[in-house]
């Protein structure tokens, strides 16, 4: 009988090995598929920005469920992976990403009663699966492609059930405290933008310095 300690353990390890195959595999899948480089460089982009906005409603998903859905958001990506592979596809599978990757991040929060034996355990056994994540679309010179990602499906599908088994009790998000944090998030975005703006003022400044003084050198004779 599985512990609710290993249960998490096996949860993240399998898990590994889905993020070690998409940290190559799905770029190089995007490659081979025909992307363009620059899109492929817009589509990892979009990724990380889109798993920025999902840390803001990070907050109001329960733990558990967010990690269910997470599971199951990532079969999904395989499965669409499975069926179709162009730009569309491809920028479906990259807002998928981020926010199944946000809904992830909360299992360190289940973790917390882990001991250094125990996280011991968890890394290696995470860093192996990673491993073997990233060596997965090497089989598919082998055995082909579709049977690599059929084979990452059905792995997928198996921490689906183990995300069910997974029990975290957790206090409920007052509606105040939501509010609070909701202003918290809209400061930090403001001074986000405020600093992006004053670069962009200062680089378009650094960039007519020089005009400037190239007018006043040499005036108009």
């Amino acid at each position: 009988m599985l512990t609710d300690k290993n249960k998490v353990t096996l949860f993240r390890s399998i898990y590994s090995v889905f993020l070690g195959f998409m940290s190559f595999g799905y770029i190089a899948i995007m490659s081979k598929s025909g992307v363009p480089y620059t899109q492929i460089s817009l589509l990892v982009t979009l990724n990380f920005l889109f798993q920025i906005v999902s840390y803001l409603i990070f907050s109001i998903v329960r733990i558990r469920k967010g990690l269910i859905i997470s599971s199951f958001l990532n079969l999904t990506v395989i499965l669409i992976l499975l069926s179709e592979r162009n730009f569309l596809s491809f920028f479906i599978i990259s807002l998928i990403l981020g926010l199944a990757e946000a809904l992830f991040s909360s299992i360190v929060i289940i973790q917390k009663d882990f001991k250094k034996k125990d996280y011991s355990v968890l890394m290696s056994l995470t860093f192996v699966a990673n491993i073997l994540g990233l060596g997965l679309y090497y089989f598919s010179f082998y055995i082909g492609l579709e049977y690599v990602i059929i084979l990452l499906a059905g792995i997928s599908s198996v921490n689906l059930f183990v995300s069910l088994s997974l029990k975290y009790e957790e206090e409920d998000l007052q509606f105040e405290e939501f509010l609070q944090f909701m202003k918290i998030n809209g400061k930090f975005l403001i001074t986000l933008q405020n600093w992006g703006l004053r670069g962009r003022k200062a680089s378009q400044a650094g960039m007519d310095s020089p005009l400037i003084d190239l007018k006043t050198s040499f005036p108009n004779q």
